[in-house]
């Protein structure tokens, strides 16, 4: 499995190449978001999906097609490229994170680590019972941190199952305690979910993000701050 973490600062030329690569409906979304800055950062992600993915199926990154699974979960078009080929993304505060493997399907979630007023009040209406259990054995300075471990494990597990928020999150235990092998403990039907494995990962400083996976032993990193789209 590859891991691609993008930076999304650009200058404006860049985002205009960015943008030169979308779709019509990708402009469309882009236009719609309600600040200049999250637009920008959104056009870079999506752009570089494309070149990204692009590189694995031998066409032009603005003829690559994508279609949605049942719960929206995008997917490479039918016929563009081998149906072994699984990605997903996310992007939080300036940081992109692309996984591509070929392993079976893939979930990954990014997290910049804001303090949250009242992450306590999340957690109780969003992790389940055991999660909460947990949250609360650990030493306060580090419940924070454990709070992020927990919502990008269960963020990347739905996202993995192409359920996404029409799954419940309180409905399946990730481990979450500081040192604990990441891993799916019970799933809706009361036992374990071996189908999928966790991995924790932390791109740069002040990040945290989740990998949910299949079948897949080892992760290659594809650092990306180098990386700026050709500007004509």
């Amino acid at each position: 499995m590859l891991l691609y973490t993008v930076p999304l600062d650009a200058t404006a030329a860049e985002v205009a190449a960015c943008r030169g690569l979308l779709s019509p409906e990708e402009i469309a979304r882009a236009d719609r978001f309600v600040t200049e800055d999250l637009a920008r950062r959104w056009q870079v992600c999506r752009a570089r999906l494309r070149q990204i993915l692009a590189g694995f199926c031998g066409v032009e990154p603005a003829r690559l097609g994508f279609e949605q699974q049942e719960f929206g979960k995008p997917v490479i078009a039918a016929g563009q490229s081998d149906p072994e080929l699984h990605f997903n993304l996310s992007h939080s505060h300036h940081l992109a994170v692309i996984a591509v493997t070929s392993s079976g399907p893939v979930g990954v979630d990014v997290e910049y680590m804001q303090p949250i007023r009242d992450w306590p009040g999340v957690a109780s209406r969003f992790f389940s019972p055991h999660e909460q259990e947990q949250l609360a054995s650990i030493a306060a300075d580090r419940q924070l941190r454990a709070f992020y471990d927990c919502w990008t494990r269960k963020e990347a597990v739905i996202k993995a199952t192409g359920e996404g928020l029409s799954a419940s999150l309180d409905s399946f235990d990730v481990s979450l305690t500081p040192g604990a092998e990441p891993e799916v403990l019970a799933d809706r039907h009361g036992g374990g979910d071996k189908r999928w494995q966790l991995y924790r990962f932390e791109p740069e400083a002040g990040y945290v993000g989740a990998i949910a996976v299949r079948n897949s032993r080892t992760i290659e990193w594809r650092d990306q701050s180098s990386w700026h789209p050709d500007v004509a």
